[in-house]
């Protein structure tokens, strides 16, 4: 004799309960990684005055650090550390005007990361404090812009 038990779920409503509640939890996860990645958005940029060459002190901290010089022109230099396959490159721009300096630092993405987070990462984050996505990363990235701004006398990112 068969007896129906109205509290119980069949396989198939369990399954379709089974995937609703999955799907919810992923749409919410990349719901809260866009409003948590909202707020890395951008560079971190300090302003400095000098009257020194700065350069041969940049060069030195580039090769100290593992930085690498990807791209010059007459008034600014672009350095790189990192960007392998799974981890974001870590960038530092140096802009020379009359007597101020500008220095701008962020963590890039590359597409692989780009694809893992669904798109919802922006392509350039601060590497201020504050916030847990790409911690480590940006922690390393101001690491060494830390180590620049130290040699050249500038306070150092907080």
């Amino acid at each position: 004799m068969n007896v129906y038990n109205p509290g119980a779920l069949s396989p198939l409503s369990f399954i379709i309960l089974f995937l609703a509640l999955f799907l919810f939890f992923w749409a919410l996860v990349l719901v809260l990684m866009g409003l948590m990645s909202r707020k890395l958005k951008g560079r971190t940029v300090r302003k400095f005055l000098s009257t020194e060459n700065i350069w041969p002190k940049v060069d030195t901290w580039a090769a100290q650090t593992g930085y690498r010089l990807i791209e010059q022109d007459q008034v600014s230099r672009l350095y790189q550390c990192g960007a392998s396959l799974g981890f974001a490159p870590q960038r530092v721009k140096l802009t020379a005007m009359p007597g101020v300096y500008t220095l701008e630092a962020w963590v890039g993405l590359t597409p692989i990361n780009k694809a893992m987070a669904f798109g919802l990462v922006p392509d350039e984050m601060v590497i201020d404090k504050g916030g847990s996505f790409g911690y480590i990363t940006r922690r390393k990235a101001r690491e060494g812009a830390n180590e620049l701004l130290q040699t050249l006398g500038v306070p150092i990112i907080e």
